[in-house]
């Protein structure tokens, strides 16, 4: 046997074994397969001590216990056209290299639709599932073929988040900027901000961080009313966070 040869079966055990590492070092926290059928179940107890019978038990099973996650980047999907399918891999990868640590990217989508279900089954999306990166949350049967702008206006959407402070991305020709001297924490005390509106406070619903319960609020109060946010869900909120005594909502001049 050549020395070469050794060399080579060397360098293959060392692979291997930090390949074991890294594997070892990734464990998710969940495990999920993007059959609706299949259950999920949390890995560490100290998280949620119950079983979660189906993907659209699971947003509904976490609404009694508290966000578990630092923050969370959440995204609807409801299909798309088949030429842009692809870039909301590219667009969670690279949100996934940007977030502080301790959060979560939540994918919330529509099983009735095929474009929303191949995104989801997608390798890139899959694999970053695996590392416990990325969890999947099916939304419930009413709400299937229901419009994005409406599912934001459900108290279940926002009940389901896994973090209070949320970060909204929608547009797959949005990025965030991995050379910024800030990161999503510095702007965590606002309860609304977004991509800024030529004028006023606000911003945008392609790109937004909210605050769960401060979202919560306003459509519990609304609820009681018997009223709902009405035309575009972003300004319809922002005018009524304007009003609300304490709220924080962030104009576009700010730092």
């Amino acid at each position: 046997m050549s020395c070469q040869t050794v060399l080579n079966a060397i360098l293959l055990i060392v692979v291997c074994v930090q390949y074991l590492i890294i594997q070892n070092h990734q464990t998710p926290l969940l495990t999920t397969r993007t059959d609706p059928s299949i259950s999920l179940q949390f890995l560490s107890t100290s998280l949620l001590n119950s079983h979660i019978d189906t993907l659209a038990d699971y947003p509904r099973s976490l609404m009694s216990i508290s966000p578990v996650y630092r923050g969370v980047a959440a995204t609807i999907i409801l299909g798309s056209a088949k030429s842009v399918r692809y870039r909301y891999s590219m667009m969670i990868n690279q949100l996934i290299a940007i977030i502080p640590p301790g959060w979560i990217v939540q994918v919330f989508y529509d099983a009735s639709i095929p474009g929303a279900v191949e995104i989801i089954s997608g390798v890139g999306l899959q694999r970053q599932i695996n590392y416990g990166r990325v969890i999947l949350a099916e939304l419930p049967n009413s709400m299937h073929g229901v419009k994005r702008k409406d599912i934001l206006k459900s108290t279940w959407l926002w009940e389901s988040m896994l973090a209070e402070t949320v970060l909204l991305f929608f547009s797959t020709n949005t990025v965030l900027c991995a050379n910024s001297p800030f990161n999503l924490t510095h702007f965590s005390k606002f309860d609304y901000i977004g991509t800024p509106w030529i004028k006023g406070a606000g911003g945008s619903n392609e790109l937004t961080m909210r605050n769960r319960s401060t979202v919560l609020e306003v459509l519990n109060i609304l609820a009681k009313e018997r009223k709902v946010l009405e035309g575009r869900e972003d300004s319809s909120l922002v005018n009524i966070l304007l009003k609300h005594s304490g709220a924080k909502v962030a104009n576009k001049t700010v730092n």
